[in-house]
């Protein structure tokens, strides 16, 4: 996030309830919960709070840049000078979120090529990235609130154990099965 280990980041959570936008009724039936670490990072979700819990209706995240206000679902913007998804990935599985890998590890793909149903890209074709699951003894986290478009601009990017340099990437979730569709330049 280019931020020292001593330096400080103020973090803000806050909600606020708003009115339905229907003026047949004047009562709160959604919030707003927005999450600052000042330029660092950003996160806003409008949810439906009628339930027995709030839903997410949409939201959006921003790593080093503002957050998007998508009409639906959850988008992410992510500007970093330098980004290494395994430390990522890594840091996720120590606080027992797995996020699945976002790419093969090298000599993987060949194992996996072998294993394949011929005419299958399941196989090699990584599922998943960046999906919070919940795992054992884990606390529980909503997959409402992970993003399903990822936008990311990077000088350079660790993933898979490979460098590559000037990243521009967008990433979108498949509603049908869950899996990830990237434009990487």
């Amino acid at each position: 996030l280019g931020k020292a280990a001593d330096a400080l980041a103020p973090l803000r959570v806050a909600t606020q309830l708003v009115a339905a936008q229907r003026s047949d009724k004047a009562s709160a039936t959604r919030d707003v919960l927005r999450i600052d670490a000042g330029a660092l990072f950003q996160a806003h979700y409008v949810r439906d709070i009628t339930g027995d819990s709030p839903r997410v209706i949409a939201g959006g995240i921003g790593v080093g840049d503002h957050a998007p206000q998508p009409d639906a679902g959850v988008h992410a913007i992510v500007k970093a000078e330098m980004l290494d998804a395994d430390a990522w990935q890594a840091f996720g599985e120590r606080l027992g979120l797995s996020l699945g890998p976002a790419v093969a590890q090298p000599g993987q793909q060949a194992k996996a090529a072998a294993a394949a149903t011929p005419g299958s890209l399941s196989a090699v074709t990584p599922r998943a990235p960046f999906v919070v699951a919940k795992a054992e003894a884990a606390p529980t986290v909503s997959v409402d609130y992970s993003p399903t478009a990822i936008a990311l601009t990077s000088k350079a990017l660790v993933v898979g154990g490979r460098r590559m340099t000037q990243v521009t990437a967008g990433l979108t979730q498949q509603a049908a099965d869950g899996t990830w569709r990237a434009n990487v330049d």
